[in-house]
């Protein structure tokens, strides 16, 4: 911590530069949240975290069972059904735990790139691409992304470390950080992959705290997992579900491979939807890069699961943008090796930093800005030009409307959703 506070300091332009930038980034986080549309990506997790909470006013312990029997991560949304719960339906709050992991991701990459000593005219420069890519929109939705992006991220460095440096104290981090993520969102379980492949080559079983460490992660991950399989078997057996082969932890199981089968230029591109076309390029080439020099190989140990858990598992979908962090990371790491390998490429790298920024401006405002936020009273939040399936979005709205004693009448809309021609 003190040697990155330390490298802020003594470059207080960068200081300034980077407080500057964030500030910005901030903005357009709160910029009109209230007026932003409530949508059932964001009401259905938490709904079902909503009535879990009823066993404290009704003394019913079963209702604690409810999130276990659906689609979503059982505590993928307690944060903010908690707030719901307690607090009512207010769509700023219940958006505030996604945005501060969003903000905190900022901080996260600004850390990891003083600690690299990269150049600090690439941080600049990447730091403002990253504060205007449209990918910090989803930012502004009561998911989960934020919270992925920031956990995959740290992850992903803690293990990089714990490979180069043979350290075992660096992996149980990456260890307990990984199993408190894995309690909120499946996505980062990508994440055991560099995992074991770094506790193989540091032999970290030897060390007696490193095994006692993931004794009790496993166990906790354990008993999670094991009552995400039980319970909608159970409910099944005693005739309170039709089937269990489509609930629960079943329902992820047999999502697993859907996106192998669609069309993986969508997943190019909604990431270049929601940044630019420049931007992902630059992270895409940057994998290219990390193969040929030695160097940087060790950021692949993390960058090409998550590249394979965006292409092979999950159907193309807005949370690709969740792996952005470990993508970008590396995408700056390569353009620093490339400043300092050919000193006559710096100028060219900046430029191409500078237009970057740029693009993922024009992009936000095309794409976002433009007569949804800056010239609506209320705006529905941009999904008709993304590849999405069309159905009822708002179901789970209306329901936690009602549930909290608020008239749905006018709140929301019910929409099927189109792209480029094609409904799904």
């Amino acid at each position: 911590m003190k040697n990155w506070l330390d490298g802020l300091v003594k470059n207080k332009w960068l200081g300034v530069w980077l407080i500057g930038i964030f500030l910005v980034f901030t903005s357009f986080h709160f910029w009109r949240l209230a007026d932003q549309e409530f949508t059932g990506d964001e009401a259905s997790p938490m709904l079902n975290i909503d009535v879990a909470l009823d066993s404290l006013s009704t003394g019913n312990i079963n209702y604690l069972a409810y999130p276990f029997l659906w689609f979503h991560e059982p505590l993928r949304a307690v944060m903010e059904g908690a707030l719901l719960h307690f607090l009512g339906v207010r769509p700023v709050l219940l958006r505030l735990p996604n945005v501060v992991f969003d903000l905190l991701t900022f901080w996260a990459l600004v850390i990891i790139f003083v600690r690299e000593r990269v150049d600090k005219r690439l941080i600049a420069g990447s730091m403002a691409a990253y504060s205007v890519g449209a990918f910090l929109m989803i930012g502004r939705l009561a998911l989960t992304d934020g919270w992925t992006r920031l956990m995959l991220l740290v992850i992903g460095y803690w293990c990089c470390e714990a490979w180069e440096e043979g350290s075992v104290k660096k992996l149980m981090w990456a260890i307990i950080i990984y199993a408190v993520s894995m309690l909120r969102v499946l996505d980062t379980g990508v994440m055991i992959v560099p995992i074991v492949l770094v506790v193989w080559k540091i032999k970290a079983w030897r060390d007696k705290k490193f095994v006692r460490v993931t004794t009790v992660a496993g166990g906790v991950l354990a008993v999670y997992f094991g009552l995400w399989f039980l319970l909608p078997y159970s409910a099944y057996k005693k005739g309170l579900l039709e089937s269990y082969n489509t609930n629960g932890l079943f329902y992820y199981l047999g999502r697993a491979g859907d996106g192998s089968a669609r069309d993986l230029s969508f997943n190019f591109q909604i990431l270049t939807h929601y940044s630019s076309v420049g931007f992902a390029l630059w992270l895409l080439s940057s994998f290219v890069v990390c193969a040929v020099v030695a160097k940087l190989r060790k950021i692949l140990l993390v960058s090409l699961p998550a590249l394979l858990a965006v292409y092979l598992l999950f159907s193309p979908s807005i949370h690709v943008t969740s792996y952005i962090g470990i993508f970008f990371w590396q995408a700056v790491m390569v353009a620093d090796y490339v400043m300092k390998k050919f000193a006559w490429s710096r100028t060219a790298v900046l430029v191409a930093v500078v237009l970057i920024v740029v693009l993922n401006l024009q992009q936000m405002y095309l794409s976002f800005w433009k007569g949804r936020i800056a010239n609506s009273t209320r705006f529905v939040w941009g999904h008709a030009d993304v590849p999405r399936p069309g159905f009822d979005v708002d179901l789970a709205v209306k329901r936690i409307y009602e549930r909290h004693g608020i008239d749905p009448t006018g709140r929301i809309e019910v929409r099927r959703l189109r792209w480029e021609g094609k409904s799904f």
